[in-house]
């Protein structure tokens, strides 16, 4: 029997297809170029994803766009394990019905619509372990080479992702070197606190947030914290006092121990609120200013966000805290100096000296400006009475009393001085003759009127005054001086406790 067919060709039962030489080496070459094409693609998007500068949210989000676009996936999407269950990165077209599922705490997609190919993607930054993943259409499509290259973008998307990482570092290492330099060499020009603080404010800003920050400064004597120097959304708010007490920079002062909080939700037990009260900040460092085991003060950055602070953050602010230390301790030893050489140590009044400086510039500026202010001198009449009866340092005493008359009796603008012995300046700003011997009046009769207790007797006293004005009286200040070192002679010698003024020159 003829098993062959009617015209001896092939038997029927053969359905390949059979090319010619030609068309097989053709075909070749197709796939070929388009793998060369893939290929090119591949190296292009890994390109890419290493000369980005920018980041780390920018870097997946052309992860998943290269992915999707080379393996023409339906969807793109990054997730991490967090604490325990998933937690997605980021996504691009990821299918809304491709449901997450981790049965066994790992990683897996449920839904029959789709294949899904992940590759782990090795970077700690995003959690204890992360996949990239890739949906695709339920089919006979063959995965073998997109896998490939799901593992290759993987790899150099986690590489790309610590580059950016140590580039961060650099670039926040080199700011803080930056800040550093700068803030010392701030220390080294002798600014004024106020001006230091600032200057160390518009620093600061520039490598953390700082949505409020501030300088406090500790008072040994009265036991009170000032917040001498305050910032909030960029705009200085005014000084704050308030005694230790339990709240955070009290405990700062308290331990000499950085402070470093990050809060969800609740606010910093014993903590001063100031400025804008509707807002709590999360995020809070605090680095004590302090030289050794003498705490001078806290230095303090906070953030309404959470977690907007590292470990390193809270090594630059103590460091610069360090240095601050050494400048505030400076700028202290210095006022309290200034003070010494510009004080009366008994009443704590402007001295002599002193006093002669602020009166030369004052008539420098009314000269120039054809201004006018006057003097007066109150000389008590009972200081050699009570030094005589009581001893001197009942006497002191009366001094220091009659000091902190003058002080009450005059406006803020207006300066004290002790002069010398028991006579005393105040120098009124702005003021005629005619108002000076008005409040000059005052003052001797408040003087009068005053009681002191000396070993528990009561004594009474009276002080006598003279006025003189610029430039009525006198042109400069040694005729001025004269004037009314003169108009308080005149009133002790009509009798005491009354005032004198000089008639014009």
């Amino acid at each position: 029997m003829n098993t062959g067919n009617a015209r001896g060709g092939l038997p029927r039962s053969s359905h390949r297809r059979h090319y010619t030489p030609t068309i097989k080496l053709y075909l070749c070459r197709q796939l070929e170029l388009r793998r060369l094409k893939l290929l090119r693609q591949v190296e292009a998007a890994v390109l890419t994803l290493h000369a980005l500068h920018g980041t780390r949210e920018e870097l997946v989000v052309m992860l998943l766009n290269s992915v999707q676009k080379l393996l023409r996936a339906a969807g793109a999407s990054l997730w991490t394990i967090k604490n325990g269950g998933p937690h997605l990165v980021g996504a691009d077209n990821w299918p809304d019905l491709l449901a997450f599922s981790d049965p066994e705490g790992t990683l897996a997609f449920a839904n029959k619509n789709f294949r899904i190919l992940t590759a782990p993607l090795i970077y700690p930054g995003f959690g204890e372990n992360t996949i990239l993943a890739s949906a695709h259409f339920a089919g006979r499509e063959k995965m073998h080479t997109k896998q490939l290259i799901m593992d290759s973008l993987a790899k150099h998307a986690a590489m790309a992702l610590q580059r950016l990482d140590l580039e961060g570092f650099y670039k926040k290492h080199t700011a803080s070197l930056e800040l550093m330099r700068h803030v010392a060499a701030r220390f080294a020009a002798n600014l004024s606190l106020q001006d230091l603080f600032t200057s160390i404010y518009t620093e600061v800003q520039k490598v953390m947030v700082a949505d409020v920050f501030f300088v406090a400064l500790y008072d040994t004597t009265a036991q009170e914290v000032n917040l001498a120097c305050i910032f909030e959304d960029g705009e200085q708010v005014s000084p704050v006092r308030f005694p230790l007490n339990d709240g955070p920079t009290s405990q700062v002062i308290k331990t000499n121990t950085p402070l470093f909080i990050s809060l969800e939700g609740t606010s910093i037990p014993g903590a001063l609120h100031f400025g804008n009260v509707q807002r709590s900040t999360a995020s809070v460092m605090m680095a004590p200013i302090a030289l050794q085991a003498q705490v001078l003060g806290v230095l303090s950055v906070q953030s309404y966000g959470h977690n907007s602070y590292t470990e390193d953050d809270l090594l630059l602010l103590s460091a610069i805290a360090s240095q601050a230390a050494i400048a505030v301790h400076n700028t202290q030893l210095y006022e309290n100096a200034l003070m010494l050489a510009t004080t009366d140590s008994l009443t704590g009044l402007m001295n002599k000296r002193a006093f002669l400086a602020t009166l030369d510039a004052k008539i420098a500026q009314a000269t120039a400006n054809e201004g006018l202010f006057s003097l007066i001198m109150i000389d008590s009449d009972s200081l050699k009475i009570i030094n005589d009866t009581y001893g001197h340092c009942a006497g002191d005493e009366h001094l220091c009393n009659l000091a902190d008359i003058l002080r009450a009796a005059v406006r803020e603008e207006d300066l004290v001085c002790r002069y010398g012995g028991d006579e005393f300046m105040v120098l009124l700003s702005d003021t005629d003759a005619a108002m000076a011997t008005t409040i000059a009046k005052r003052i001797v009769e408040r003087v009068r009127l005053s009681v002191h207790m000396v070993a528990g007797k009561a004594v009474h006293v009276t002080a006598s005054a003279g006025v003189a004005e610029f430039p009525l009286h006198a042109v400069d200040r040694a005729h001025l001086v004269v004037a009314v070192d003169k108009a308080t002679r005149e009133a002790k010698e009509l009798g005491k406790n009354r005032v004198s003024t000089r008639e014009k020159r």
